[in-house]
């Protein structure tokens, strides 16, 4: 868990994908799943694995993150017509 003072995993992770660095976001997305960064389930950073087709490393880290149920739930919110925030 992210703690005062301690920067997020998951937020910085989004910046490295935001940049093109896909080996440094999938390797901060598995850092912030063992720290369970809270972050981590935040629709403002990441969505869903198949937002991430175009980074197979960010798509096949957030499929094993163990995050199923999730992502589930966004789908079924985005289905609702909630919406979400897009990068």
């Amino acid at each position: 868990m992210a703690l005062a003072g301690e920067t997020s995993a998951t937020s910085v992770a989004h910046l490295y994908a935001l940049l093109g660095d896909e080996a440094s976001a999938a390797a901060l997305i598995d850092e912030a799943v063992k720290r369970k960064d809270p972050i981590i389930g935040s629709p403002l950073y990441f969505f869903l694995p198949e937002d991430w087709l175009h980074m197979p490393a960010i798509k096949l880290a957030l499929e094993s993150a163990g995050m199923d149920q999730l992502f589930e739930f966004r789908r079924a919110s985005i289905q609702a017509g909630t919406g979400r925030v897009l990068p």
